[in-house]
């Protein structure tokens, strides 16, 4: 059954087994006759809600896909700006993980890899490196400083 149609079966034949059998084949919801004006608004307000939570939700998934596609490309440029990028590049997380490191970071510090996710205590190689992400990361959020190596 198509997904923008919210199917109610009103019936003068109401049984348990037809009842189970509608909402197998999609329905949402059974009314049995005889019904009440009051019965049938209760029914048709119930179905309309839920196929406005159905648009909603068609709506939100497709919303989704577009963020999803727009972050991938965005994150597929940011990527090739840091690996053409002649400076090194390494992230570090607070947890002292390595979470990025462009070609010339690698170039620089002697290295064919940096794990993503390895401590970065233990793979960079460089005490003074070391020391200056203790550093940074016991200064906390905002604080910026700077070290050039030639």
């Amino acid at each position: 059954m198509d997904d923008a149609v919210v199917a109610v079966i009103i019936t003068a034949y109401a049984s348990l087994d037809t009842a189970v059998e509608a909402t197998k084949r999609g329905a949402y919801d059974y009314l049995a006759k005889p019904f009440t004006p009051d019965e049938l608004m209760a029914v048709v307000s119930r179905a309309l809600r839920h196929h406005l939570a159905l648009e909603e939700a068609a709506r939100l998934r497709k919303q989704r896909e577009r963020d999803l596609l727009a972050l991938a490309s965005e994150k597929s440029r940011l990527h090739t700006v840091i690996d053409c990028m002649a400076d090194g590049l390494v992230v570090i997380n607070r947890d002292r993980q390595v979470v990025l490191a462009n070609p010339a970071a690698l170039r620089l510090l002697c290295q064919h890899e940096l794990p993503v996710g390895a401590a970065a205590d233990d793979c960079l190689g460089n005490p003074r490196l070391v020391e200056l992400i203790s550093d940074a990361l016991e200064a906390g959020p905002g604080t910026r400083s700077h070290e050039s190596w030639r």
